[in-house]
């Protein structure tokens, strides 16, 4: 019923919130696994693709998140100008983006790599690196990083 449904959804972001707090309270690289918890439980549920930036300063401390867009249930627009723009504007050296597969797929599409490597170059010239681009599902995950395609 309603107050059923009304407990779950609180559950649920108080979960999300005590995962986000263990991104925020360390460097990202040393919390990467509660890194990609939180992205799978923001995003990994949801039934359109949805876009995440995570903007980090020197010393690799999240200094925002954002969600940069909403697209459809199989694509959603990745604008390096917006990143620069935003990173810029919270000073950030670094910036981690993720992205969620409604279909469950986490292997990322031509479309995925060719964005990414596009990104990576754009941010590059601003002297902002790119650490990593995430791909979640309500199944998994998948890392650029760790995949070798940065």
């Amino acid at each position: 019923g309603h107050t059923s449904a009304a407990v779950i959804r609180v559950v649920l972001e108080a979960a999300t919130r005590l995962i986000k707090s263990e991104v925020t309270s360390a460097p990202i690289l040393q919390s990467w696994h509660a890194l990609v918890d939180y992205c799978r439980a923001t995003m990994g549920h949801l039934t359109k693709e949805n876009f995440r930036v995570i903007y980090l300063n020197r010393g690799n401390m999240v200094v925002a998140d954002e969600l940069q867009e909403t697209g459809t249930v199989d694509e959603t627009p990745i604008y390096p100008r917006e990143i620069a723009k935003r990173a810029l504007l919270h000073d950030a050296a670094a910036v981690v983006i993720a992205h969620n597969h409604p279909s469950g797929v986490v292997a990322p599409s031509a479309a995925d790599i060719v964005a990414t490597e596009k990104l990576v170059r754009s941010l590059a010239v601003l002297r902002i690196k790119l650490h990593d681009h995430i791909i979640v599902s309500c199944t998994g995950y998948f890392s650029f990083k760790d995949n070798g395609l940065l």
